[in-house]
């Protein structure tokens, strides 16, 4: 809130960097303010997403993870929580990513759908409204930075929509370290993270899920496609074969895809606002590149 008033009063003359520099609210507010201010949005650069626990219950039941993933209305969150500024991420790299284009059907939204499939998993409906298997409820948990307002708010969206199907979700908010030790030891359920954007992405990402310090190693380890994976993962990086580099990639995501590991939300990106006293502002390649070169001021 800071950064709009100094932007408003003349004191800075643009804002720039990942979403959220300032609230989105905001965002939307002055992009709408022409011939005062200018705004735009990069491409996508990073994916957000939910990493689901494979090895601990009840995620480490694939039905559970596909009617998860079925049961979330993105489109609403991505309008509602999101104002519209990242743009609905289906899958764990944006297609523009290199080598991420591979033809995956996303898992759309359709709460019958999910309802569909605890029912055929054995998870019945219990008079409060959560399903029951063996004697066991059908409870999962959300971890994130409890300081994050955005990560919060995507956190309510989800437990309300699952609670539709029949999950009960609790909602467990730490200090960023602590957030960051539940990543590296496995003690979460559904946990936030994102991808690395570029340059990172997909080879250092992919990497890193062979390491059990991050998150996406602990949620794919219960999996027992798991060593099928950081064998691929070996190939992929040590291939120099274009044709073969492509179809390891495709076999490695298909693979996460078809595991449902993963609920994506959104694209990260990055914006900028400007008073337009300047002109040619525009964006570079990563997250941190920002293009001071070609920018001037405007022609009075």
């Amino acid at each position: 809130n800071t950064r709009v008033i100094a932007l408003q009063t003349g004191e800075i003359d643009f804002v720039y960097g990942a979403a959220g520099q300032i609230p989105s609210e905001a965002f939307v507010r002055l992009r709408d303010m022409a011939p005062n201010f200018a705004a735009a949005v990069s491409p996508p650069l990073a994916t957000r997403v939910l990493a689901m626990n494979s090895a601990r219950f009840p995620t480490d039941d694939r039905a559970v993870r596909l009617a998860i993933n079925h049961a979330v209305d993105k489109d609403t969150l991505v309008r509602t929580v999101l104002d519209g500024i990242e743009p609905r991420a289906d899958f764990l790299f944006a297609p523009r990513v290199p080598y991420a284009d591979v033809g995956l059907k996303p898992y759309g939204f359709d709460r019958a759908a999910a309802s569909r499939m605890l029912d055929a998993a054995g998870w019945t409906l219990g008079r409060d409204g959560v399903r029951e298997k063996d004697g066991r409820r059908l409870a999962v948990e959300i971890d994130f930075v409890g300081t994050n307002a955005q990560q919060r708010a995507i956190a309510e969206v989800l437990q309300s929509d699952l609670s539709r199907v029949g999950i009960d979700v609790r909602l467990i908010g730490e200090e960023e370290s602590s957030i960051l030790a539940r990543q590296k030891d496995g003690r979460f359920g559904l946990i936030f993270g994102e991808t690395w954007g570029p340059p990172y992405d997909p080879a250092s990402f992919i990497s890193s899920m062979r390491t059990p310090s991050h998150a996406d190693y602990q949620a794919q380890v219960g999996l027992p496609e798991k060593p099928g994976i950081d064998a691929t993962i070996a190939e992929v990086l040590a291939t120099t074969d274009e044709t073969e580099r492509r179809r390891l990639y495709a076999k490695l995501l298909t693979t996460l895809h078809e595991a449902a590991i993963y609920l994506p939300i959104s694209h990260a990106v990055a914006i900028e606002v400007h008073r337009t006293s300047i002109t040619d502002v525009g964006f570079g390649a990563t997250i941190n590149e920002i293009p001071f070169a070609a920018m001037r001021p405007a022609a009075r």
